[in-house]
């Protein structure tokens, strides 16, 4: 007895290790009547889960679990009950998708391409009808400008701009005192990948251009070039780092 006891003892103290170490013993599937899944949640749905918050008017991550509901795309939260919680938000009424199953209103059926915001792959999305004419349905083409001038004087001016294909542009000018032109242009795509454009014309007539390109794999490359009124001589070189 005395035997079993010490035995009992060490495989609850080695449970309550990998509990706390963050590698609690879970198998995949449904997690008190949700869904978790290891890879995408660790240790349990209530700690953080490896996609942050975030939600789109399209399909922005694909093979991950998301939320799909009233238009709208939601990643990083996580699905039990028959809720999808969403930072400190909860939903209820959406659709919600797991290795190429869907979640809805306390039932699991086999998800189908094209119907109610499932796309397996960006190109099934780009050749599909909602992505044709998504244009029509909602007005995805926003832009606004917004212009201040700020306690040296400075005169601000701020673009931004999301196309139908989900591609952010903001363009920021502005002319200092000393009649120097800065003109910045930052573009974030659907892959990820940002570039940075900053035009600067200083009152000699030179114009410097530095473009800065993020890519998904963190590659950060620099390409500065100079470019001078008198002779227009062009100076240009590249500056590659991975970050």
């Amino acid at each position: 007895m005395l035997n079993k006891t010490k035995y009992l003892g060490l495989a609850v103290a080695a449970s309550s290790a990998l509990f706390f170490s963050g590698c609690a013993p879970a198998q995949p599937g449904y997690y008190n009547n949700g869904y978790y899944d290891s890879r995408y949640y660790n240790p349990a749905p209530y700690s953080s889960v490896r996609i942050s918050l975030s939600s789109y008017a399209y399909p922005y991550y694909y093979g991950v679990p998301y939320y799909y509901l009233s238009g709208i795309y939601y990643y990083g939260g996580y699905y039990k009950n028959g809720y999808y919680y969403y930072g400190n938000r909860k939903f209820r009424r959406g659709h919600y998708y797991h290795k190429n199953y869907r979640y809805y209103n306390g039932r699991r059926y086999r998800a189908v391409e094209g119907n109610y915001g499932y796309y397996r792959s960006r190109a099934t999305y780009q050749k599909s009808s909602h992505y044709r004419n998504r244009d029509r349905n909602r007005n995805y083409n926003r832009e606004y400008t917004n212009t201040r001038v700020n306690q040296n004087g400075e005169r601000v001016r701020t673009n931004t701009r999301v196309n139908q294909n989900g591609e952010r542009v903001r363009t920021k000018s502005r002319v200092n005192q000393n009649g120097e032109r800065v003109r910045t242009k930052t573009r974030v795509n659907q892959d990820g990948e940002r570039v940075r454009t900053k035009t600067r014309v200083n009152q000699d007539g030179e114009r410097v251009r530095t473009k800065t390109r993020v890519n998904q794999n963190g590659e950060k490359v620099r390409t500065k070039t100079r470019v001078k009124k008198n002779d227009r001589n062009n100076e240009e070189y590249e500056d590659r780092e991975r970050r």
